[in-house]
């Protein structure tokens, strides 16, 4: 089986509105629409495009 994973990271929603960050942090918050573009994007790739399993170890 081949999986693809989009791990988008904070993304600002109103729901979800960016705070302040840590200093260094590297996860900062993404707009909804720059999010939805990457997706967008990526499932546009023809057959044969990216193909593999990404694994965040920090969630796993």
């Amino acid at each position: 089986m081949t999986m693809n994973m989009i791990w988008p990271g904070r993304v600002s929603t109103p729901a979800n509105p960016p705070g302040e960050l840590p200093p260094g942090d590297p996860n900062a918050f993404y707009p909804a629409q720059y999010v939805a573009d990457v997706v967008l994007r990526y499932l546009y790739q023809p057959p044969g495009g990216p193909r593999g399993t990404v694994i965040d170890p920090g969630r796993s």
